[in-house]
């Protein structure tokens, strides 16, 4: 095997700002241009975690052959520069990505949600290990891992905002397989997102209108994240201009998605499926 790597980038040049920052943050990277076998890459350097750019060609080959290969498939991957196609978000959700970033997406928000593909990465790497390990004793032991079905639809908790609000909020939200409900306060959200018989969630949308709803949001995110039974559910952060103007800095009060009031409704879609996936993934591991 060659050296090994945390993030093996493909089709994204040695100067790119995303690569650096990456480095910045601490993470080893190598760069491979478009086109390079992405299977004998990840077989020679054993990344943690694969990013490959769509800017070029669009192609979802290199993300398909990963996770088609029984051994690479354990490898997350991100896809970048995604363009802005209608279905360009599906696609990339369809053909196994583990993330997906849409064009404008800087490096301190990619450093920020490298850190739960990292997470995940190093449980399937340590999964892998362990059993050769075992093995090493004589002992066998199967490393699959049953992957979830590709299901869309999904529960939402919209928190800090009213039924009345989601169509300025979310356009269309209630068009899509996404079941939702509301609550305006986020002190009394954090009681309903516990879960009960009547109400049970799989991830609360966070509408950060203004400054004033902010310590409650940053509240309410924190109660989650500090939560063992809560810690994992998915968190979007929606804000209003102005009220995080670093988004970077929102993700480190515990969103994993953050983005800018009206999100459009496949990009909640697509995002919520991912995330659910991926704790899917970490629960099984």
């Amino acid at each position: 095997m060659g050296d090994t790597t945390d993030i093996l980038f493909l089709g994204v040049g040695s100067d790119d700002g995303r690569l650096a920052a990456l480095r910045d943050a601490g993470y080893s990277c190598l760069s491979l241009p478009a086109g390079a076998d992405i299977l004998s890459a990840i077989k020679s350097h054993d990344p943690v975690v694969a990013i490959i750019s769509l800017a070029e060609n669009r192609d979802l080959a290199p993300i398909r052959q990963v996770k088609g290969d029984m051994e690479s498939c354990r490898v997350p991957v991100v896809a970048i520069d995604i363009g802005d196609a209608p279905d360009a978000l599906r696609d990339c959700c369809e053909a196994g990505a583990d993330d997906v970033f849409e064009d404008d997406a800087e490096g301190p928000v990619l450093v920020a949600r490298m850190q739960a593909l990292m997470r995940l990465g190093g449980m399937e790497a340590e999964l892998v290990r362990r059993s050769a390990t075992a093995a090493g004793f004589g002992i066998k032991l199967s490393t699959e891992i049953s992957r979830t079905a590709g299901e869309r639809g999904g529960s939402l908790l919209i928190v800090g905002a009213d039924e009345g609000e989601i169509e300025t909020l979310c356009p269309l939200l209630a068009k899509t397989g996404i079941v939702f409900a509301t609550e305006p306060d986020p002190y009394r959200a954090r009681a309903r997102i516990e879960g009960s018989e009547e109400e049970i969630f799989d991830g609360a949308l966070i509408y950060v209108r203004d400054e004033a709803m902010r310590e409650k949001c940053e509240y309410f995110c924190r109660a989650v994240r500090n939560d063992r039974r809560l810690f994992d559910l998915p968190l979007f952060l929606v804000t209003e201009h102005g009220t995080f103007p670093d988004h970077a800095a929102a993700y480190d009060r515990g969103a994993n998605v953050v983005a800018s009031a009206p999100v459009d409704c496949d990009f909640v879609d697509a995002h919520l499926h991912l995330l659910m996936r991926g704790r899917d993934r970490r629960r099984a591991l």
